[in-house]
């Protein structure tokens, strides 16, 4: 039996924020950008960009575009994303966040 974890599950949630990101999914599962965004503070809007469109592609978060004007964009956890809920709050409590 392999226990070992492999390589492409760490990078699928490695990155300076993608931890963060996922932190902010756990608690509130729906976001607008503009909100997260002020939530992940001082991560840069692109990076922030680039990161969930990494994230909506590895399948944790799905990107919804509501066709009201103006166009609305909202983020929310999946169920993939939501598996890693205990992982992401094991790294949270080790880091000394409050849970």
């Amino acid at each position: 039996m392999n226990l070992v974890p492999q390589p492409a599950c760490f990078k699928k949630i490695s990155g300076k924020w993608k931890g963060i990101i996922l932190y902010r999914f756990i608690q509130q599962s729906n976001w607008h950008f503009g909100e997260l965004n002020a939530s992940v503070s001082p991560c840069p809007t692109r990076m922030l960009a680039r990161q969930l469109a990494q994230l909506c592609a590895d399948g944790f978060i799905q990107k919804h575009i509501l066709t009201t004007q103006p166009l609305v964009t909202t983020y929310h956890l999946t169920a993939e994303g939501m598996a890693l809920k205990p992982i992401i709050l094991a790294i949270a409590q080790w880091e000394g966040y409050s849970i």
